[in-house]
């Protein structure tokens, strides 16, 4: 992966953890023809459910509500606006999206979408919003990394 290209350079294209030097399967990037990207962190439920999830959450096939969706949908944008100073307003959470970070087990997508320019270089991109998103969804992912609150402890 050359850092150094435009997003220009990579319209059209989906990078995997591989392709981003990332030692974490559930992250990947999606860029459109028009330039807009698409940060993709997978989340499977199995490990959250056998740690306890509140009611609501998730359904008795093990799936994530519509109202759990919601929740932390809520919950995500203020904290990862708060702590890395991203600009959340498109954060989704969906359990519909089926992306390759996302196996057999019944899980949901956090997609974060921006428009950084056609001319944006993809390292600027990285460091000042695809790197603050990875990190911060790997920590809030697992009780007690990096003293990093649990996200799902605050829905």
């Amino acid at each position: 992966m050359d850092f150094s290209a435009t997003i220009a350079d990579l319209k059209n294209d989906t990078l995997s953890h591989l392709d981003l030097a990332l030692d974490d399967e559930r992250f990947e990037v999606e860029i459109n023809e028009d330039g807009a990207v698409s940060a993709i962190f997978g989340v499977t439920l199995a490990f959250h459910r056998q740690l306890g999830l509140k009611d609501g959450i998730v359904d008795s096939d093990g799936e994530l509500t519509k109202g759990g969706a919601e929740r932390l949908q809520t919950y995500l944008r203020k904290y990862l606006s708060e702590e890395s100073g991203l600009d959340t307003s498109t954060l989704e959470v969906s359990a519909d999206e089926q992306t390759s970070t996302l196996g057999e087990d019944p899980g949901f997508a956090v997609i974060l979408t921006s428009t950084p320019g056609l001319s944006t270089k993809f390292q600027k991109y990285w460091d000042e919003t695809l790197w603050p998103f990875s990190a911060t969804m790997i920590n809030i992912c697992d009780p007690g990394t990096f003293n990093a609150p649990y996200m799902f402890d605050h829905i």
